[in-house]
């Protein structure tokens, strides 16, 4: 098919493709890719001109821009990121009517520059699928629309274009993307290549020429290749009557449509209504790829973008927190006695981090375990059948226990709390647990830790009522309530990203 349908994984607005590339066929989409050769060269058709793209290039391929991708003679690993317009023209209203263009080596080095780094992050993020990474992946892409709507926009009438060559390009480039767009708006009425040819003040010869030259088609072959594609919903999607469905999209007889259907899917409308109705069909341009391994990307985005790489190695260094209890477990101690993470928050220094710890263990209930970032308690005596559990969990390593346990000054702890940036995941699993249970969750993230602690180092003045209230609200943990029917095993999941901690209070309700 020539409209390759790209199908967003993840509930994210955005997806994202590393490929050891051989061929892609020329296609279009309804949506912006952007493309960062990470090792080796491609050969890009953008319809009106080819390039060969060399290892670190950024390029962009509009909505409904014809192009195609081929390797060199030497390998590559290529990144492709489609973003969903959709999605995003409600953040900017003119997303879907502008024109990008853009030249990676020459136009504007800094700007590129940005866009190698958001797209290197948005890489890291979805290869390691940290605490809040769709959050930090839709961010990143909002970023760089802004950098692409501020310094890649084209206008036929800017000046300043480097070379007569880029320049002419350009002004093609946007007049294909603009006669094939008005395709599409005004496929269901007649449509003649004069008309357009007079919105565009082009002859008719040069017109024609300029859409043969970059789509292989003629304007006729095209526009109906357009009025099928959109035909495609009616055809799944209604009981429509094929002739009713054929005038709708603008054929003159319902045999043309017929013939120009069977030309490109392959069938009669009723057949495929037939085989397809009701589904979601994918149309796979037959392209030559590779996928790439994880191991390998990173690797290359080591080599781009070091302070990238450094970042996510140094945020995902811990390993998971695997924690397990069983209904049998036997609380050993009604005392949380002072050692590991009870030894840390008992130094008055502290004492902003322990607050959520000081409560915990104000409930005075048996301990089952503990550890240097976590415990677990319970307020069933032993003996009695294990039906509520308690337990706090921090986001600390080993080394951020070594300075709490040294620091001396709130300043101290503020610097500390700050440059902690490691993630950390837990992950409690429940065995023998049968019922329903109320589960209520307690969380103070990092930016709340660091807004408590900096109030405390920086009291000075009187604050009016307003403040007052925006500082409390600031400071406020996250509250979350809710229910879990267990058959035998519970999962719970808690993610930190920086110094953070958490108080989960379950109890079975029946």
């Amino acid at each position: 098919m020539l409209k390759e349908k790209i199908i967003y994984d993840n509930h994210l607005p955005i997806k994202v493709t590393t490929v050891n590339l051989n061929n892609y066929p020329m296609h279009l989409h309804d949506d912006i890719e952007v493309m960062y050769v990470l090792e080796g060269s491609v050969l890009v058709k953008n319809g009106y001109f080819e390039q060969v793209l060399s290892e670190g290039d950024v390029f962009l391929f509009n909505k409904r821009e014809l192009h195609s991708l081929a390797r060199t003679e030497e390998d590559n690993m290529v990144m492709m990121l489609h973003i969903n317009i959709s999605y995003f023209t409600k953040y900017y209203n003119t997303l879907q009517d502008s024109f990008f263009v853009m030249e990676s080596r020459d136009d504007k080095p800094d700007s590129v520059e940005s866009l190698r780094t958001l797209m290197a992050s948005i890489m890291m993020e979805m290869l390691q699928k940290g605490y809040r990474y769709e959050e930090k992946v839709i961010e990143s892409v909002h970023n760089l629309l802004s950098c692409l709507i501020s310094d890649f926009t084209f206008d036929d009438e800017q000046d300043g274009r480097d070379g007569e060559r880029s320049r002419s390009e350009a002004v093609l480039a946007a007049r294909l993307h603009r006669v094939i767009e008005y395709m599409y708006e005004n496929y269901g009425r007649k449509l003649t290549l004069n008309e357009i040819a007079d919105i565009e003040e082009l002859s008719l010869y040069y017109l024609s020429h300029v859409i043969k030259d970059t789509t292989g088609m003629s304007f006729q072959d095209l526009l109906s290749y357009i009025r099928v594609e959109a035909s495609e919903k009616l055809v799944l999607g209604s009981t429509k009557r094929i002739g009713a469905i054929a005038e709708e999209v603008g054929f003159s007889a319902v045999r043309y449509y017929i013939k120009h259907f069977g030309y490109w899917y392959g069938m009669h409308p009723l057949e495929y209504r037939k085989k397809y109705g009701g589904k979601i069909v994918h149309h796979r341009l037959a392209a030559e790829f590779v996928r790439c391994a994880p191991v390998k990307i990173e690797g290359s985005i080591r080599k781009h973008k070091k302070e990238v790489y450094a970042d996510y190695v140094d945020r995902f260094k811990t390993k998971p927190v695997m924690i397990s209890v069983d209904s049998k477990d036997v609380p050993k101690s009604s005392i949380i006695e002072a050692r590991g993470l009870a030894k840390t928050m008992e130094r008055d220094v502290n004492r902003i981090l322990a607050e959520p710890f000081l409560k915990f263990k104000g409930m005075q209930e048996h301990l089952m375990s503990i550890g240097s970032n976590y415990a677990i308690t319970t307020k069933c005596a032993p003996g009695q059948e294990l039906n509520s559990l308690s337990i706090v969990l921090y986001n600390v390593d080993e080394a951020m226990e070594e300075s709490l346990n040294v620091i001396g000054s709130e300043e101290e702890l503020l610097g500390v709390v700050k440059s902690y940036i490691t993630e950390t995941e837990f992950l409690i699993r429940f065995s023998g647990f049968r019922g329903t249970y109320r589960v209520l969750r307690y969380r103070m993230d990092k930016d709340v830790l660091v807004k408590k602690i900096s109030d405390a180092v920086n009291m000075k003045g009187v604050l009016d009522a307003r403040e007052r209230f925006v500082n409390e609200l600031s400071a406020e943990p996250t509250v979350y309530t809710g229910q879990y029917k267990s058959s035998e095993i519970m999962s719970l999941r808690s993610a930190f990203s920086g110094i953070g901690m958490e108080i989960i209070l379950i109890d079975r309700v029946e």
